[in-house]
């Protein structure tokens, strides 16, 4: 930063003049407006060979600007709030009324009228009706307005970055964005007050065209900062200020922050800053966000939020937005069909939380062999050693979530190959945690995922039929009537140990070893009984109605026992349902 004090060349500003300024050559593109003693133009410099927006500021050497300088010099090497690029003290004469069309065309608040002469600390010779446009409503003590000196006089000017105007918090404030995205950005802002609040300083006022917040967060004026605790010479009724800072009788304090806050979270979910004059206003009804704009922008600064709450809140309240809840529906029904007399089917489903917010859901299904009393030992054996095991403290991770189903599948098999001599069994698993989906599978029963009317098969069947189609031995169609349909390659109970491998998991759908649920998937895991008798796209058609869950589950059923159930059938349908925390 370039910084300059015994200039003795009077420097003289007006739109669309170039002008040399501490070795910067710029060329002032408007008038912007004026703020307390401060005037502001919109210039252009080059920088790296690239033209650049930038803003020039002029005021009093005893002024606002100066009360700025003490705030960055407080602030230090701050990252959201750029070093200025120069400024200096020097004689200065302005030019302000301009008729180009240009500039009036880029102006904010600039006069049109005749021009206006005048230093750097105050307007004068200005008709009442062009004074009246260069305050934009603000309030100020008559003797700051207009002096009877018309020189040139000792200034502070000030050359620093200017958004472009679509990057700029004034564009986005007037931006459709997300709840989660507004907070995100309001949160920042409000770190930053809390930041110069925690160093003695205030945010009374803040003009969104000089706050950039696309790309990255940078405040650039700094003139509607103040000490902690002191009274404002005359009231501020502009820049989104608490009411109460209108007058100036009552010491400023870190609650017309609070209300700064607010009203730039109100202005970004209404799309429309707070009315100036209404007594009351209307607040969105939005859980959570709601809370925070009643409370910041209670009439009472007593009633509001200090700055330390308000951060913690609204990052709270935006990880509660980001936060998916998720939510199973269950349904289930084993029948033993109309052939055999006894059913080696069993399954189990387990629900309960994980910590304090991820939901956990094991789901279970096995078809017992060697014969009915062996085979329902068996696979009641397997699924409750699923079912009843401790789950781990920690199973953050897609591996260890398998890593722990793998687990469970040998601990499954200990219990059939030690407690049901002669019974072997299939076991098809599916563990969700959060929306994050694992499985573990052994035989022929089957997991399907059904998403959006479409049905996809996630196990495999570990037959004979299956390896010969796998080999290219057979075609699919032969599969469906081969003779030895039921004889399988991989059971559990077969081998006190199961070989790396032996048991299936989501590999085939990625290197972590799991899929993401997504809102109204359904989980279909059944036995062989079911498929047999039920083709996929039939099932897949009847889960896509409009029915509840237990009545698609019970139409299946109905289906395989018309078709003549020649052996035990179970379904066990999960429903995954996702909404966003408020």
């Amino acid at each position: 930063m370039t910084v300059t004090t015994d200039s003795p060349v009077t420097l003289v500003v007006q739109a669309q003049a170039a002008i040399e300024f501490e070795g910067f050559s710029l060329q002032v593109k408007s008038y912007l407006r004026r703020v307390a003693d401060v005037h502001y133009f919109r210039v252009e410099y080059t920088s790296n060979n690239e033209n650049q927006n930038g803003l020039l500021r002029i005021g009093k050497v005893d002024g606002a600007l100066i009360r700025e300088l003490e705030v960055r010099k407080s602030l230090g090497t701050y990252k959201l709030v750029p070093d200025l690029l120069a400024y200096a003290e020097m004689p200065v004469q302005l030019i302000l009324g301009d008729t180009s069309q240009d500039s009036q065309q880029e102006c904010i608040s600039e006069p049109t009228k005749p021009e206006i002469i005048a230093d750097g600390a105050s307007i004068s010779e200005a008709p009442n009706e062009v004074i009246s446009e260069i305050l934009d409503e603000e309030v100020y003590l008559e003797d700051e307005l207009i002096e009877e000196d018309n020189s040139a006089q000792l200034s502070i000017i000030t050359l620093g970055e200017l958004p472009s105007d679509d990057r700029s918090l004034e564009y986005w404030l007037d931006q459709e964005h997300s709840s989660e995205q507004i907070l995100s950005v309001i949160g920042l802002l409000c770190q930053v007050f809390r930041y110069a609040q925690q160093r003695g300083w205030c945010f009374v006022q803040l003009f969104p065209s000089f706050v950039q917040v696309e790309g990255s967060v940078k405040f650039l004026d700094l003139i509607g900062v103040y000490p902690d605790g002191e009274k404002l010479r005359y009231g501020l009724t502009e820049g989104y200020c608490a009411p109460e800072v209108a007058y100036s009788s009552q010491p400023i304090d870190e609650k017309v922050s609070t209300y700064l806050i607010g009203s730039l979270l109100y202005h970004a979910i209404h799309h429309k800053p707070i009315p100036p004059d209404a007594e009351s206003f209307a607040i969105a009804p939005i859980p959570k966000i709601y809370q925070l704009l009643k409370t910041c922008l209670a009439t009472i600064p007593e009633d509001r939020y200090p700055l330390a709450q308000l951060v913690s809140l609204i990052v709270e309240t935006r990880q509660a937005l980001k936060t998916v809840q998720v939510e199973w529906e269950v349904a289930k029904r084993s029948t033993v069909g109309l052939v055999r007399s006894g059913n080696e089917d069993n399954y189990g489903v387990r629900q309960q939380r994980v910590g304090t917010s991820e939901p956990f859901l094991l789901g279970v299904v096995a078809d017992g062999m060697g014969g009915e009393a062996h085979g329902e030992i068996a696979s009641k054996l397997a699924v409750e050693a699923l079912v009843e095991a401790s789950i781990p403290t920690d199973l953050s991770s897609a591996d260890k979530k398998t890593t722990w189903l793998l687990e469970l599948m040998q601990q499954a098999n200990d219990a059939v190959s030690r407690n049901a001599q002669g019974g072997s069994t299939t076991l098809s698993a599916v563990l969700a945690i959060g929306r994050e989906l694992a499985i573990a599978h052994v035989g022929d029963s089957r997991i399907f995922l059904l998403r959006n009317g479409r049905i996809c098969q996630l196990s495999e069947d570990h037959s004979l039929p299956a390896l010969l189609l796998a080999s290219g031995q057979i075609t699919y169609e032969e599969s469906l009537t081969h003779p030895d349909k039921n004889q399988l390659t991989k059971f559990i109970g077969s081998k006190r140990s199961l070989s790396d491998g032996y048991v299936q998991d989501l590999s085939q759908f990625g290197d972590d070893k799991t899929l993401s649920l997504e809102d109204g998937d359904i989980l279909v895991l059944c036995s062989d009984g079911v498929w047999d008798l039920v083709p996929e796209d039939k099932i897949a058609d009847i889960f896509a109605s409009d029915q509840s869950l237990q009545n698609n589950v019970d139409r299946v059923i109905d289906l395989v026992l018309a078709n003549g159930a020649h052996d035990n059938a179970t379904v066990v349908a999960i429903k995954c349902m996702t909404s966003k925390y408020i």
